[in-house]
């Protein structure tokens, strides 16, 4: 597998893992508050925010590099 493949494997399973743990904490499925009935509307903790922008920073980074490997040119010789 040439690096540009390896690359493009590793960013791209990466996105998919953070952008997991991103929706998993914005959807938030474990709360339960009493002023609302659904999860969603409950309000986020600071830690909560905090990994949430965390996930979906590195989430972007990921995407980021995917596309890099993608676009990535190599010089034949």
């Amino acid at each position: 597998m040439t690096a540009r493949k390896w690359i493009a494997v590793v960013a791209g399973t990466g996105a998919v893992v953070f952008g997991a743990v991103t929706v998993v904490f914005l959807l938030q499925p474990w709360r339960s508050c009493e002023y609302e009935d659904t999860a969603f509307g409950c309000a986020m903790l600071a830690g909560d925010v905090d990994l949430m922008l965390a996930a979906g920073f590195a989430t972007l980074v990921c995407v980021a590099a995917f596309f890099g490997a993608l676009s990535w040119r190599t010089v034949r010789r």
